[in-house]
């Protein structure tokens, strides 16, 4: 006999204990329907990853390989000049030696 038997001359019972069926014959449908659902959607994500790679490796060029020592010229668009306009401005700065070059990714330290 329990301590609550004892107090109340009935033992607990709660509802989330049992097993019930479900009211709605239906709901077991529901997962079904969301497997698929998600499938569906994993197949469709699968083609465009396809056709995205298709497109993209049509127009994509290799990086050269830069190694340091190299000379490389750098692109003087985002540089600001003495000039009044950027037309007359020149499009490349001179010459320049590669100090460090960090692996994978396209950062340079310049001499």
């Amino acid at each position: 006999m329990s301590s609550f038997h004892a107090n109340y001359s009935f033992h607990p019972q709660t509802e989330w204990m049992k097993k019930r069926e479900a009211q709605n014959p239906r709901v077991g449908l529901y997962p079904h329907w969301m497997q698929t659902t998600h499938q569906h959607a994993q197949r469709a994500l699968e083609q465009t990853r396809g056709a995205m790679r298709k497109y993209y490796n049509r127009t994509a060029r290799q990086q050269p390989d830069i190694k340091v020592r190299d000379l490389v010229n750098v692109n003087a668009k985002n540089f600001p000049t003495q000039q009044r306009t950027k037309k007359l401005s020149p499009r490349m700065h001179s010459q320049f030696k590669l100090l460090e070059v960090k692996k994978g990714e396209r950062a340079f330290k310049l001499a």
